[in-house]
């Protein structure tokens, strides 16, 4: 017995990059894969990364719970700055490469890094305001405000453009921005150049 499938629209052509492209489930597994990981890398060296970067001692408590904690957040931070990073490296998370899905052009190449690292900034700005609003903080308090405004501002267009990936291009917000999309790996053709 055959599976059932719809038929495919007249227009459908099968060698135009939007169909080859991943949609949202997919790119929600990836997450939840990137997630558990940074989850558990955070757990069993977070605390210890935080304290080696001199974080044990917050707000001259000591090397107590409130130093623990501040270290681990800490930890936790960097472990997951690294680990979503590597998108722009690589044009894949952990995650992302685990699945076989890597980062491509919209017209279905090989992202070249620049244009990777635009994407990542894009997708990553609320942590990037965020981060700047700590640091921000620490010398003018009133502007590191504003800049967390912003941070919450960019995290809900962030998250309104993600459900742009529904849509038959499957492409969030920062996918059309930075004229990229997520594909299979082995469907990616080579850049031009190449």
């Amino acid at each position: 017995m055959t599976p059932l499938r719809p038929h495919p629209p007249q227009d459908f052509d099968e060698t135009l990059p939007d169909h080859n492209r991943v949609g949202i489930r997919r790119r929600a597994l990836a997450l939840a894969v990137d997630v558990t990981g940074i989850l558990l890398l955070s757990f069993l060296f977070g605390p210890w990364i935080g304290i080696r970067l001199g974080l044990g001692v917050y707000a001259g408590q000591g090397p107590g719970a409130g130093g623990m904690m501040a270290g681990a957040a800490a930890g936790t931070a960097l472990i997951g700055l690294t680990w979503f990073g590597t998108e722009a490296i690589w044009g894949a998370t952990p995650g992302k490469r685990a699945l076989g899905l890597q980062i491509g052009t919209d017209d279905g190449r090989v992202a070249e890094r620049s244009r990777t690292v635009l994407r990542w900034a894009l997708k990553n700005a609320p942590t990037l305001f965020g981060f700047l609003s700590v640091v921000v903080s620490l010398g003018a308090p009133r502007v590191g405000q504003m800049v967390e405004l912003l941070s919450n501002l960019s995290g809900l267009v962030v998250v309104a453009g993600c459900v742009l990936a529904i849509g038959s291009h499957h492409q969030a917000l920062h996918d059309m921005l930075a004229k990229t999309a997520v594909y299979r790996r082995t469907e990616l053709v080579p850049p031009a150049d190449s």
